[in-house]
């Protein structure tokens, strides 16, 4: 995944950006407002008035001079979220199912200040949020990783980048670029990422400190990312000779190694800006059982917030949520008299021998040896677990036991396949409880004159019954039984 690119900040139009929100993109845009080019907040504006004159002599007498300072106030931004950088695509199965997800929060603001971080699942089309289609939203309410960001922001010195400003820059792969910045009036640092504490003013600018991901911005398109180096960050005098105050500079680094940063040409106000990334987890909504053969939309916006400013906010389309649905059909054929027809066939092949048999239409003399088929289809679009099965031999019959199946002793009652109509690995079921984990398991109870049958069908299948034992159909994927009885 390459994240070393320029790229314009989005605007409000969601065309390009809902074809961004495709789960697993490398790199979505996110709503955004433009980014406030111009003076850094906390800068001083510095006006002086020097006085040269000579004593009634004719004696030079030392100059004198008075500064008024003004400082550039911080002008809180609505940030950019990219969304996601990386993520999971959300295509586990079942309800409550986890997504996690990182997002970049990007400030736009000319200043240092916190920006507070929510997210929730959308329940309406409101704030750029996408009703869910197909589903409706799960009951565990999504978290973020931290509750908010303190983002750092500066400007080009324009006193202090002569060979830069206005010169086509190009920073190649783990290049490095120093730039002057204006000195922000000594104030200290904060990192508010996971918990709040100080950083010494000689070490922070603006926010800004060593190993933090920033990029370089004209307002329109962003540059980078890059890592902070060093930072300097000089004492601003009382007051000086002319109108100058002494800049800072922060040593920014390609956080590529192998991509160069494409060309850019900055010029008086495009700012440095700080970017963090927030871990984001989701929680997969719940798609109806009668829409289960289709794939759930549900939609978790994070929103990142800057007092002041509008909200940005922005959604994950969660576009690949599944749900198994399992089939059922029951058929039957006569052995004894094989020449018999029904209605509603279909051939199945066990022991290299394909049979037909009947959904409806089969008949039966006192004594004719039937043989039933039950089919079992996972038609959803995701996994069905714990699949299991019972089935009562039928009255007026007795079940048929032995090896008339090809492959078991006395007591096989049934044989089992999971695959197609005609291919397949088989086993053999025992009275007594056998199969095989990844097709079926199966064993049959008496009471009185009543035979009870039970299967495991799938993967994972085990011999425990009558419950617990059921493995895992995936969709598309079919099981097959047959078992003979005796009518009495």
């Amino acid at each position: 995944m390459k994240l070393q690119q320029s790229w314009k900040l989005p605007g409000k139009g969601w065309g390009a950006a809902i074809a961004a929100l495709v789960v697993g993109s490398a790199l979505a845009a996110g709503q955004a407002e433009a980014a406030l080019p111009g003076t850094a907040g906390n800068a001083i504006v510095r006006n002086t008035i020097t006085v040269n004159y000579a004593d009634a002599k004719g004696n030079g007498q030392p100059t004198v001079s008075s500064s008024v300072d003004v400082t550039v106030n911080t002008v809180a931004a609505t940030p950019t979220i990219i969304s996601p950088i990386a993520g999971s695509p959300g295509s586990t199965d079942g309800t409550g199912a986890t997504a996690p997800y990182t997002f970049s929060v990007r400030t736009n603001s000319n200043g240092p200040g916190t920006v507070a971080l929510s997210v929730g699942d959308c329940t309406a089309t409101a704030n750029n949020c996408i009703a869910p289609s197909n589903m409706s939203v799960s009951t565990t309410t999504p978290t973020e990783q931290y509750a908010s960001f303190y983002l750092g922001a500066t400007t080009f010195d324009p006193n202090g980048n002569g060979s830069i400003l206005g010169a086509a820059q190009n920073i190649a792969a783990n290049g490095t670029i120093t730039i002057a910045v204006p000195a922000d009036g000594g104030i200290a640092g904060t990192s508010d990422t996971g918990g709040t504490h100080s950083l010494p003013d000689t070490t922070t600018i603006n926010g800004l400190t060593v190993n933090d991901t920033v990029y370089i911005t004209d307002g329109t398109t962003a540059y980078g990312p890059f890592i902070v180096q060093a930072v300097s960050d000089p004492a601003v005098p009382a007051t000086t000779t002319n109108n100058a105050v002494p800049a800072g500079s922060l040593t920014l680094k390609n956080a590529s190694s192998t991509t160069a940063i494409p060309t850019f040409t900055p010029q008086v106000g495009w700012q440095i800006v700080e970017s963090k990334t927030v871990n984001v987890t989701t929680y997969q909504g719940i798609i109806p059982v009668a829409s289960a053969n289709g794939t759930g939309t549900w939609y978790t916006q994070l929103t990142a917030a800057m007092a002041g400013a509008t909200a940005a906010n922005s959604p994950i389309a969660q576009a690949t949520a599944h749900l198994g649905r399992i089939s059922i059909s029951k058929y039957v054929r006569n052995v004894t008299h094989s020449a018999m027809t029904g209605s509603n066939p279909i051939a199945v092949t066990f022991n290299s021998t394909s049979n037909t048999y009947y959904g409806t239409g089969v008949t039966g003399n006192p004594g004719d040896v039937l043989e039933y088929l039950a089919v079992l289809s996972d038609d959803g679009t995701g996994n069905s677990q714990a699949v299991y099965a019972t089935d009562v031999a039928p009255t007026y019959s007795a079940l048929v036991t032995g090896s008339s199946y090809g492959t078991g002793s006395g007591n096989v009652f049934a044989m089992a396949k999971i695959g197609t109509a005609t291919t397949g690995t088989e086993v053999s079921l025992s009275t007594t409880g056998s199969g095989q984990a990844n097709i079926a398991y199966g064993k049959t109870t008496t009471s009185g004159s009543t035979t009870t049958m039970y299967y495991n069908f799938g993967t994972g299948a085990s011999n425990t019954f009558p419950t617990g034992g059921g493995g895992t159909l995936t969709p598309g994927q079919t099981g097959y039984v047959i078992y003979q009885v005796k009518i009495n």
